[in-house]
């Protein structure tokens, strides 16, 4: 049986590269890190009795990755940014391997 995974918390910090002439605005490649925690649940199999069971345990680990996007603004300052990215998890085996991360932020620039 797979394990299952469920995220309660995550922190992630973006570093955006843009493309082109103007400030803040176009096509993007961006890296990240992601601080995240959560709860492991992994199927144990006692093959004494036959029976298995899940065990729930916590988890911290800080993945490393990176992503693609656009922002696009309008002129009169509402803009859409539109992202996702792939990053992996780098300390504990408890986490999972591979963190997906997509975003829609709309907004209004001053």
């Amino acid at each position: 049986m797979d394990d299952a995974f469920y995220k309660d918390f995550s922190l992630t910090g973006k570093y955006k590269y843009f493309f082109g002439d103007r400030y803040a605005r176009g096509f993007y490649v961006h890296g990240f890190g992601m601080l995240s925690s959560g709860e492991y649940d992994s199927y144990v199999y006692d093959s004494s009795s036959g029976y298995g069971s899940y065990e729930d345990q916590d988890y911290t680990d800080f993945a490393l990755g990176f992503g693609v996007g656009g922002k696009f603004v309008s002129t009169g300052g509402f803009f859409l940014d539109l992202g996702a990215g792939i990053g992996r998890n780098l300390f504990t085996e408890k986490s999972p391997t591979i963190v997906g991360q997509f975003n829609v932020n709309l907004g209004f620039r001053f």
